[in-house]
């Protein structure tokens, strides 16, 4: 239902370029150049083209239908995806990268130090005494290539839900700079998880956005990526899914707009090398920074997160009757199993972890329920957390999961309500009216 701009009509009017272009259920509209938008459509194989024209005259020309695959090419190196730079900071900031088996230090490291991660250690970077704490990388041939992914975990020690719309903080979780101080790629928390990302020179830069800020809680791990020119399209992860989840609204999509990396100097983690940025220090914890210099599927990115957290964690029921006990149901499933969208590639069970969950007041306080449990996952398994008569109120359930060599932590908001008794029908306040 987008309008475009009016087109001129007659003999002599301009030809108009129009561009229909899909992915997987994405389709989108171009009209010279310009994007009237993108619509979800299940399409299933093409099997025609057809024209229609409604009250309207009109001709076409020079009309093509091509995939926009790249060709096959025999000598296409084969093999896992090339993993060009990886820090897993586990008590140093050394660099490793599978292309050449090099290592690499930092260009700056200032006001660091490490906490526990999801696989081992972790770097933290927290505002102290103003100052601004700095993770830099000279990213050398990293973003070198037609594509790439870029990935890490990061854990806030903030709540991410938005109390003051007028005010509240921009927080920068990565960003680079060129040859003239600019920065042509950026991930941030704005309203939304949002990547600026750079095109060639003369064509404007474009934004992916991925709306997760309200479910990110203080101390848990989210697992963020992004990919650009997965033949021509990009597209950012929150937590394994590639766009919000539920009902998508249209700017939270996959874009297909060749992004260009070419003039990407150094990167930072956390914080800026830029002067002046608006972003404020991420304030928070980082783990296992991954570039690679291939585009990585959808089933790819939901890998490495189920590497550290394999069960996908649903609370059956984030309400409870105040003064009363009450039970939590916390149910566990195969990771994948719960995923929406479904992007395939399952953990296949059985699934062994130590689960810890804790309930306490929202605002901070001594925990009021606690459960731990030594667990096995093949199918839904739901594990119930007893809870003590609640005061009417806000309350956070925090779960910790252990899985191997990893360990994650996801968090809940629980409410306690108090039920009212319904009032006595009365007619004192009921009127006649003309």
């Amino acid at each position: 239902d987008a309008l475009s701009r009016p087109l001129a009509s007659g003999d002599d009017a301009p030809w108009s370029d129009i561009v229909v272009s899909s992915q997987g259920p994405y389709v989108r509209v171009n009209l010279d150049g310009m994007a009237l938008g993108t619509i979800r459509h299940e399409t299933a194989m093409l099997q025609s083209i057809e024209f229609y024209a409604y009250h309207l005259e009109c001709a076409f020309r020079s009309i093509r239908c091509e995939s926009l695959a790249p060709p096959d090419n025999d000598d296409a190196p084969a093999g896992p995806p090339r993993l060009a730079f990886h820090a897993a900071f586990d008590g140093d900031l050394t660099t490793h990268a599978d292309t050449q088996g090099e290592t690499q230090e930092p260009m700056a490291a200032t006001g660091l130090s490490f906490r526990p991660g999801v696989f081992g250690q972790a770097v933290e970077l927290v505002s102290a005494d103003g100052t601004r704490p700095l993770l830099q990388y000279a990213a050398g041939d990293v973003f070198s290539g037609q594509g790439g992914t870029l990935m890490f975990w990061f854990q806030p020690r903030w709540d991410g839900a938005i109390k003051d719309p007028e005010n509240f903080p921009w927080v920068g979780l990565f960003s680079t700079m060129d040859d003239d101080g600019q920065v042509p790629l950026r991930i941030w928390q704005w309203h939304w998880l949002r990547a600026d990302l750079p095109r060639a020179p003369g064509l404007e830069s474009f934004s992916l956005y991925n709306r997760c800020r309200e479910s990110w809680m203080k101390g848990d791990w989210h697992h963020v990526a992004m990919t650009w020119n997965e033949k021509g399209w990009c597209t950012l992860y929150a937590d394994g899914v590639p766009y919000e989840r539920g009902l998508t609204g249209v700017n939270y999509l996959p874009r297909r707009e060749e992004a260009d990396m070419a003039s990407v100097r150094s990167f930072s983690l956390g914080s800026t090398a830029a002067p002046n940025s608006p972003m404020q220090i991420a304030d928070g914890c980082f783990d296992e920074l991954r570039i690679y210099q291939t585009p990585l599927s959808a089933e790819q990115i939901a890998a490495e997160r189920h590497r550290a957290c394999p069960v996908d964690l649903i609370v059956g029921r984030r309400f409870l009757t105040a003064d009363t006990p009450g039970e939590l149901s916390l149910e566990l499933y195969p990771g994948g199993e719960m995923t929406i969208p479904a992007l395939g590639g399952d953990v296949a069970g059985p699934i062994a972890l130590r689960l810890e969950a804790s309930l306490a007041p929202d605002a901070g306080g001594d925990p009021l329920a606690l459960l731990e449990a030594e667990v096995e996952v093949s199918k839904r398994l739901p594990v119930l957390l007893n809870t003590p008569p609640l005061v009417a109120g806000d309350y956070r359930l925090t779960c910790v999961l252990h899985c191997g060599d990893a360990v994650s932590q996801q968090s809940f908001k629980i409410v306690a309500y108090a039920l009212q008794s319904p009032a006595a029908p009365s007619r004192n306040e009921a009127a006649l009216a003309e």
